[in-house]
């Protein structure tokens, strides 16, 4: 969670940690299938 909003986040491992691809705000079905493992 990023500010109270679910973001879904995509990396790659590298040399010197992980690099993030991308980040964006979870849709609707992304939201509720993670408010699963909150509960």
């Amino acid at each position: 969670m990023l500010e109270e909003r679910v973001v879904v986040i995509l990396w790659v491992d590298a040399e010197d940690g992980r690099r993030v691809i991308s980040m964006r705000k979870a849709n609707a079905r992304e939201r509720k299938r993670f408010a699963r493992y909150l509960t």
